[in-house]
């Protein structure tokens, strides 16, 4: 599928899903730009009218550990320059296996992994977190 065209700079985000193998839409693919710098990630809702339905080019996830906001990935265009941050979620973001502080952005590369979430254990189920590899390309318009 062809990642859409923009007029202006960006930067575009390929998120790979390491695991789980279940996840929908397990590559995404995400334009920032200077109008539109900030990618909301979070946990993703059967009910279509809350419009928060996993797809190519969205950070909703099928994952029962995440929270419905979750993390941050946020562009800044000219510096070229992104950055995550955890947002208060109820069990955290993992930068490389290191746990985010809240609210505090960090700088996100070209091979991190960001793990949202911890596994949860329950009803003798284990629910595991959605871990993902960062890609990073930056466009000129």
């Amino acid at each position: 599928m062809a990642v859409k065209v923009t007029d202006e700079d960006s930067v575009l985000i390929l998120l790979s899903t390491k695991s789980p193998t279940s996840i929908t839409h397990p590559e995404r693919r995400i334009i920032l730009t200077q109008s539109r710098p900030t990618l909301k990630i979070g946990r993703s809702s059967n009910r279509s009218v809350m419009g928060l339905t996993p797809t190519l080019d969205n950070g909703y996830f099928d994952s029962p550990v995440m929270s419905r906001e979750h993390a941050e990935i946020e562009a800044d265009i000219p510096r070229q320059v992104v950055r995550i941050r955890d947002v208060n979620s109820m069990h955290g973001t993992l930068l490389n296996n290191e746990l985010l502080n809240n609210d505090v952005g960090r700088p996100l590369a070209a091979g991190d992994e960001v793990t949202f979430g911890s596994p949860v254990y329950r009803n003798q189920k284990t629910f595991q977190p959605a871990t993902v590899i960062v890609d990073i390309e930056f466009r000129t318009a």
